[in-house]
């Protein structure tokens, strides 16, 4: 992705769940922001897929 597409974001998380993330990251020499993004992604991505199978399942219920 280029990074004109790219948006900085700020969050305010635990001190030490950060530093946790942040060794983590580094000791498996992942880039934290890209880590991040993937968990936003697949986050977004069964999110998108539960709500669709709640509908389904609401108007399946419906029509019962």
């Amino acid at each position: 992705m280029s990074k004109e597409n790219k948006k900085n974001v700020t969050l305010s998380i635990d001190k030490d769940i950060h530093m946790q993330f942040k060794m983590e990251t580094t000791r498996n020499s992942a880039d934290m922001s890209l880590t991040v993004e993937n968990f936003m992604q697949n986050y977004s991505n069964i999110s998108l897929e539960l709500n669709a199978e709640r509908k389904a399942k609401n108007l399946e219920n419906e029509r019962r």
